[in-house]
């Protein structure tokens, strides 16, 4: 064709030749509007206003693919399997002659286009996605280049290793009593929770009563335990307790719950001593419990109460000239936040003395003082990157702008030292509000958090790990000014609560894709502040109603988003939620206090069933 076309065999096609091969072949019938000589506009790759062979079979290429693309049906949806931390690698079956590049995309977005260094797109086509994490899971698709017709589907599940806890870790006791271990299991997808002795299984003495997404079986030593006329084990709650009854000196063993998924299996272990005398079992050293108040830090053991020790506003701090408040007695301290980090620090914010304040828990003394721009208000630890996160308010009020600092490396032996985050255009000063996810059950890697400007439509993502400023993410079709940024683990769904700007009434909620900003699901007439479950399963929202009531509205987190489950309706002045594993199965229940009684409210977030505990409780 390209012979025939070059008329004075130059090797070079010239508008002037494909303008007399377009007329003596009568080619306008073809298509009105177009020419042959438009090849020339469309496909001159190096613009020397001619076409030589390269470009030419180029040009024709590229209309040979859509016509010939193909894929067998049978390899329309295709189900990729990956646990958390893999590195893995996906095909594309979309083919055609030549082959044609591939396009990778998630809920219509190029991932290329992203820029996100743990996804590439190889050149024959496939998928790279290092360190899985569970928000890369979801739908993919791919398709050839300029052609959108033929699409493969790829449906990402990513695992966990389930992690099981096991209480008491070991207890002794007298022959005749009764012996009662726990077992929790928190995974991403569904556990089979098995029970053994010395590696055998139990001998069960009833069957399940509650079924959840984790089956459960005892072992003895490595032995499940078998089903027994005698009633020797008891198991309640779906697994979560086992009680051995009628102690013996043969009940001596290891018990162990084991739970698996998907091929990976995780124990957790009991040792169970029988004696005549049994000896006290030492007890895990007790955690800390800090109060910080005008005369200073206290540090008290949670379980007696008593005092450990008090660490005066007026002390010194080690190595320096500074007070951990002041130097006078009659100006008392004042305190922001105070967050744990790796169980090694504790960071708390001096607001009017503009610096944080670092409490080394080993040596149980304030150890650092860290200057900050004026007035630091908020802390959120993460660790995924062992980074603080400060947002200062740079007045005493929570108004206006904002500056963003970090702490890197925040649970490593000091000193330790704050850096801003890359400008968002040039200036540090833009942060309205900071939305980073909270510390969950599956310890997902979130790569990116959020920053809202005040009374804007729309999100500056976050890159954590970079610490710098990625896209914007427009929320101007939903009218929505974000107030409340909820993460949901399980599928690296990013939850907005919405309100007007200008008026603030709320607008309902946006469910964000994590990796690429597309909207999942648009709920406008779904109002209130969402929390999520420890384990991301449920995702609550509270909203005080006209009539002085709160709606508790309970939704499930899907692969495919968020699906409405029942709402609560409580006369009980709702000041807070706090989530409490289940005693019935491997998932949490819902607590709320009042802020004017002492009654709480539980709630069973699988069944729905509701009371209020009245005190005493």
């Amino acid at each position: 064709m390209f012979s025939h076309y070059d008329r004075n065999n130059d090797g070079m096609l010239e508008r002037s030749e494909l303008e007399l091969v377009s007329v003596d072949e009568d080619m306008k019938q073809l298509a009105s509007g177009c020419d042959l000589a438009d090849l020339i506009i469309f496909d001159d790759a190096n613009k020397d206003g001619v076409l030589n062979v390269n470009e030419f079979y180029e040009a024709f290429s590229k209309l040979y693919s859509v016509s010939v693309v193909s894929l067998d049906k049978a390899l329309e949806k295709n189900f990729v399997q990956a646990r958390v931390g893999e590195n893995i690698e996906i095909k594309c079956d979309v083919t055609g002659s030549p082959v044609p590049p591939i396009i990778w995309t998630r809920y219509g977005v190029d991932l290329l286009s992203l820029k996100d260094g743990s996804i590439r797109v190889f050149h024959d086509g496939s998928l790279y996605i290092s360190d899985v994490q569970l928000t890369h899971g979801g739908v993919y698709a791919c398709h050839a280049e300029r052609n959108e017709d033929v699409v493969q589907t790829h449906v990402l599940n990513v695992t966990t290793v389930p992690d099981v806890k096991v209480t008491p870790a070991i207890q002794a006791l007298a022959p005749g009593q009764d012996a009662s271990v726990e077992c929790w299991v928190s995974s991403q997808s569904s556990a089979k929770v098995t029970w053994l002795k010395n590696d055998e299984p139990l001998q069960l003495s009833k069957t399940l009563k509650y079924q959840s997404s984790a089956k459960v079986t005892w072992l003895k030593n490595d032995e499940p335990l078998q089903l027994s006329k005698t009633l020797k084990y008891q198991i309640d709650g779906d697994g979560r307790l086992l009680t051995v009854k009628s102690l013996a000196y043969a009940d001596t063993g290891a018990y162990m719950c084991e739970a698996t998924n998907n091929g990976c299996m995780h124990r957790g272990i009991s040792s169970l001593v029988i004696q005549d005398e049994p000896q006290p079992t030492v007890k895990p050293a007790p955690s800390l419990l800090l109060v910080f108040s005008g005369e200073g830090i206290g540090l008290y053991n949670p379980e007696s109460c008593r005092i450990i020790r008090q660490i005066q506003g007026t002390d010194m701090i080690p190595g320096t000239q500074r007070y951990v408040c002041s130097g006078d007695s009659q100006i008392p301290c004042r305190w922001g936040q105070a967050v744990n980090v790796g169980e090694r620090y504790v960071y708390a914010t001096q607001p009017e003395l503009h610096r944080l304040v670092v409490l080394n828990l080993a040596q149980m003394g304030v150890t650092e003082a860290i200057e900050t721009d004026p007035f630091p208000a908020r802390l959120h630890y993460v660790p995924a990157w062992d980074q603080l996160w400060v947002l200062n308010w740079r007045s005493n009020a929570d108004v206006g702008n904002k500056t963003l600092q970090v702490v890197r490396r925040a649970s490593q032996k000091g000193p330790h030292q704050l850096v801003h985050p890359e400008p968002i255009q040039s200036h540090f000063d833009l942060a309205y509000r900071l939305f980073l996810p909270d510390q969950q059950e599956l310890d997902v890697k979130w790569r990116y958090g959020y920053v809202g400007h005040e009374n804007q439509r729309g999100l500056y993502k976050l890159d954590l790990k970079e610490m710098r400023f990625v896209r914007n993410v427009d929320l101007t079709p939903y009218n929505c000014v974000p107030n409340n940024v909820a993460f949901i683990s399980r599928f690296g769904m990013v939850l907005v609560e919405c309100k007007e700007p200008g008026s603030g009434k709320p607008s309902g909620q946006v469910i964000l894709d994590h990796l690429s900003d597309s909207v999942i699901q648009y709920k406008p007439d779904f109002f209130g502040v969402p929390r999520v479950s420890p384990d991301s399963l449920h995702v609550v929202t509270i909203n005080h109603q006209l009539d002085g009531s709160y709606m508790l509205g309970i939704q499930k987190a899907e692969s495919d988003g968020l699906h409405f489950q029942f709402d609560v309706r409580t006369s009980l002045d709702v000041s807070d939620l706090g989530f409490f594993p289940s005693y019935e199965r491997h998932s949490f229940d819902l607590f709320a206090s009042s802020g004017e009684k002492s009654d709480l409210l539980y709630l069973n977030l699988d069944s729905g069933q509701y009371f209020l505990f009245y005190p005493p409780y």
